[in-house]
């Protein structure tokens, strides 16, 4: 039975990453536009997420970081923030970019 649950625990996180892969390199880093490491690189899809993709690469063009340090402890708050001014609309979501569980953030 514990061995079960252990196999659907696993189950249920690979599904959740589902769409999204990462990419480790143990023997180097990645360095970035600036003179950051880079732990780990995340490809987000573009088949998948077409409006996602493209509203990041296109605040990335115009100047925002294609880093996120993640600060998971301050996402509720960032999300709050850079979400306050923009209304919702039915059947739409608002992509912020970068992320809320990113340092910097800002709305895309």
């Amino acid at each position: 039975m514990e061995f079960k649950g252990i196999i659907g625990s696993f189950l249920a996180v690979g599904l959740l990453f589902t769409g999204c892969s990462t990419m480790q390199n143990s023997n180097s880093v990645k360095q970035a536009s600036g003179s950051q490491n880079i732990a780990q690189l995340i490809e987000l899809p573009s088949n998948k997420y077409s409006e996602t993709v493209a509203h990041i690469k296109d605040a990335i063009t115009n100047g925002k970081t294609d880093i996120c340090t993640i600060d998971r402890d301050g996402a509720a708050e960032g999300r709050k923030q850079s979400l306050a001014t923009v209304p919702t609309k039915k059947g739409y979501d608002r992509d912020e970019y970068p992320m809320a569980m990113c340092v910097r953030r800002v709305l895309v």
